[in-house]
């Protein structure tokens, strides 16, 4: 590279530079003319004007005091000049500064050699910014985008990216072990796309840390009428030069599911937070209910419009349970099933939510004080609907006991709280009405013996 040469190079142009300056200054400070003057001295018998005495072109230096008077002039030494004095030898002539010859800078070629010179000494040390950390790393990846029927998927846009750990990212402890500490990910984005068959073949061109010897590599596919398996692909300890082979990324063909979220009298309700969950299955190894019924991505929870009107786009065909909230609404079924079918638009029946009230009460203890002197306490209550549902809502109180409970469905018929280690003796009875804070007063908690802990 040209641009840390020629910094050398300018650096080395000012340290030549320095050298003669200080060469130059030293000859120059160490010439007769610059030499330390001698002290001047008077004659006796010169008369003196106004009482002072008067120089003459010709002294007389006075005896030396000093424990150097065997190197002193003597006293009636003459002066050459009326302004130096003879120079004074010194106690032996090792003891003599050696000054370092004077570098010839008027001559060009000479200094061009002498800078060839170093720049030759300065490239045996390559520079820090010439040194590369990284290395090109490629790799082929090739295999099929199916569905879950093992069909191919065509058009289907196939992404990947690596991720390792970098040399300077592992450390080692006491005992000498090599923990990694942090992973660096290469992005590459789209890498192929299925044909007609679903086949797809991708080649990844990469930089990577240098001394790393293998990566792993995340494969995802998207595709307009699928939806993926939440598990990605992942290729583990790919080296520099291989082509796995026989990759295999399922997908699920897919179906759009749409519906409205009214109030009772019919109103579209806007800003609702709608999520749709795919209803478990029955295992076919066993008669129990998987808690996880299939691997598939779920979808994000979507907002109604102001028609109140929502759409999930490409979910997998199967069973869904919707499930809406808000803020002043409270939905006036626990949730929706609806099937959605593959290539087409679903449409779910409309999600009716009743406005919610608010219960305010000052919680005590059995013996009239507050539950707690500090804001903060933890409350659950659990209000039990007109269907005999229970629906649970959690709250603190503040210093003084009082504690506020949102969107409380307003068909609820009774409460019970619950606070650390204590408890309502009895349920109590509510006669709430939508979009109406409901205030209870005081209610007494009792103190509730926990159950001992087995060893």
């Amino acid at each position: 590279m040209r641009t840390p040469r020629m910094a050398v190079a300018g650096l080395i142009l000012l340290f030549a530079g320095g050298l003669a300056f200080a060469g130059q200054w030293f000859v120059k400070t160490s010439a007769p003319e610059n030499s330390p003057r001698a002290c001047v001295g008077m004659h006796a018998d010169e008369p003196q004007d106004n009482g002072r005495p008067t120089l003459k072109d010709e002294f007389v230096v006075p005896p030396v005091t000093s424990p150097h008077d065997a190197y002193a002039p003597q006293p009636d030494a003459q002066l050459t000049s009326p302004r130096l004095a003879p120079e004074v030898p010194r106690a032996s002539p090792d003891d003599k500064p050696e000054v370092a010859p004077k570098k010839d800078v008027s001559d060009p070629d000479a200094l061009r050699k002498e800078i060839e010179k170093l720049l030759e000494e300065a490239q045996e040390m390559q520079p820090l910014a010439e040194v590369d950390d990284t290395i090109n790393f490629d790799f082929t990846v090739s295999g099929r985008v199916v569905d879950d029927q093992g069909a191919g998927v065509a058009g289907a846009a196939v992404s990947g990216y690596a991720t390792y750990y970098s040399p300077r990212s592992v450390s080692g402890d006491a005992d000498g072990v090599r923990r990694r500490v942090a992973a660096q990910v290469v992005q590459a984005g789209v890498v192929a796309t299925s044909d007609g068959a679903g086949y797809f073949a991708a080649q990844f061109n990469i930089k990577i840390a240098r001394g790393v010897s293998s990566v792993t590599v995340i494969l995802s596919a998207a595709a307009e009428r699928y939806v993926q398996k939440s598990e990605v692909i992942r290729l583990n300890d790919v080296k520099e030069g291989d082509a796995r082979q026989d990759v295999a990324i399922t997908m699920y063909a897919a179906g759009i599911l749409s519906g409205r979220v009214v109030d009772e009298r019919g109103h579209p309700l806007f800003g609702v937070q709608v999520q749709a969950t795919l209803v478990p299955t029955e295992s076919r190894n066993s008669r129990e209910r998987s808690r996880r019924p299939a691997a598939v991505a779920a979808p994000a929870a979507v907002k109604t419009d102001r028609d109140g009107r929502y759409t999930f786009g490409w979910i997998k065909e199967g069973a869904w349970r919707l499930t809406a909230g808000s803020a002043t609404h409270v939905a006036v079924q626990p949730g929706t099933d609806v099937e959605v079918t593959t290539g087409i638009e679903s449409t779910a029946p409309e999600i009716v939510m009743a406005a919610a009230a608010t219960v305010r009460v000052r919680v005590l203890t059995d013996e009239g004080n507050p539950v707690s002197d500090k804001p903060g306490t933890y409350l659950s209550a659990t209000f039990k609907r007109a269907d005999g549902t229970p629906v649970v809502r959690n709250a603190r109180t503040d210093a003084d006991g009082y504690v506020v409970f949102a969107t409380v469905p307003a068909d609820a018929t009774e409460m019970t709280l619950h606070a650390a280690a204590w408890a309502t003796a009895q349920p109590v009875a509510l006669s709430l009405t939508g979009g109406v804070e409901r205030d209870l007063g005081e209610l007494r908690l009792q103190q509730v013996k926990l159950p001992a802990r087995t060893k």
